[in-house]
């Protein structure tokens, strides 16, 4: 099995924004467990990603990333913004680490 510190930058970040997605299909189906689980994943992901230098305009979106996080923990948006924001955020992820990476 891989570890975090094994990806390189850009897999760590695409791996960011499928979870992304998946948070986002279980928040809208009310699956707050399964929700979680991935968010507890991204915040791994994060955690390394934070020990690494990378673009400046992705900064933005990990900081979205950490706020998603902590909605879901806390269930203190309704679901359809929480699902919105994750699956924005992951699609620009997506973009701007293919780009700028």
């Amino acid at each position: 099995m891989v570890t975090l510190k094994e990806l390189d930058t850009k897999s760590l970040i695409l791996d960011t924004t499928t979870n992304l997605s998946r948070v986002g299909n279980f928040v809208l189906d009310e699956n707050y467990e399964r929700a979680n689980y991935f968010v507890n994943e991204i915040e791994e992901y994060i955690k390394e990603l934070d020990k690494r230098e990378y673009d400046e305009s992705l900064k933005v979106w990990v900081d979205k990333a950490r706020s998603i996080i902590l909605a879901v923990r806390n269930k203190n948006i309704e679901s359809k913004y929480i699902a919105d924001d994750s699956f924005t955020c992951g699609v620009i992820l997506q973009n701007r680490a293919l780009f700028y990476l």
